[in-house]
This record gives structure tokens, C-alpha cells and sequence, in this order.
């Protein structure tokens, strides 16, 4: 086996656990921003790992490079990462619509509440 990639996700999974531990410790806030900065760690491996295969795809199964290498990387890597983005924003949109009809919030009051605000009560 290889110790030092069994080592890796050992501690990367107790590094994982003890960010988890650290969100729910705290308030609404703190769950917010942790799982904010997550999604963008998140969004960044996987689309590194997207741009990885697509370089992969290329080399193995192309008939030859239609890009460079870092313009294929470059390309799949942005494009992929603003997909993600975008989508994390949109359901980050609904979370917040969903906070505002449940606890009836109308669209004056919006403008004092915060949706940080409603996550913390």
C-alpha cells in the first residue's frame, strides 16, 4: 500500500471533522461563513479535478491536442468553477427565500432583516 496517501486522507478527514466540530459550536454566523468558505474550497478541487480529466480525456483518447495544455486547463478550469459557483449562489438563494416565507417575513421588513440574522434565531 502507500502509508503516506493513507496518511493524507487520515488527516484530512480529521481536519475535516474538526471544522465540522468548530461550525456547530458556534452561531448562525459562524455556520454560515464556515460552510460559505467550504463550498469554495469545494469548487476549487473539484475543478481542478475536472480540468485534470478533461486533460486526461484529450491525451488518452484524442487524436491529438485541439488546445495547449494550460489553455484547455485554463478554460475547463474556469468555466467549471463558475458553473459551481453559481449553483452554490442559487441554492444559497433558496435557502434564503425559503427563511423569508416560513417566517413571514414581507418584502419591507426584508430591507431590516438580514438572512444571517433569521439563520440566528
Amino acid at each position: 500500500g502507500r502509508p503516506i496517501s493513507a496518511l493524507l486522507g487520515f488527516t484530512l478527514g480529521f481536519l475535516i471533522e474538526l471544522l465540522i466540530v468548530f461550525a456547530h459550536g458556534g452561531d448562525g454566523e459562524r455556520r454560515f461563513r464556515v460552510a460559505s468558505a467550504v463550498s469554495v474550497v469545494f469548487a476549487l478541487f473539484s475543478s481542478i479535478m475536472f480540468a485534470d480529466g478533461c486533460h486526461y480525456i484529450q491525451v488518452v483518447w484524442g487524436s491529438g491536442l485541439y488546445f495547449s495544455e494550460w489553455g484547455l486547463g485554463i478554460a475547463t478550469f474556469s468555466s467549471f468553477f463558475a458553473i459551481v459557483l453559481c449553483n452554490h449562489f442559487f441554492h444559497l438563494q433558496r435557502t434564503v427565500r425559503r427563511f423569508y416565507t416560513e417566517r413571514r417575513i414581507s418584502i419591507h421588513d426584508k430591507k431590516d432583516k438580514m438572512a444571517i440574522s433569521l439563520i440566528r434565531d
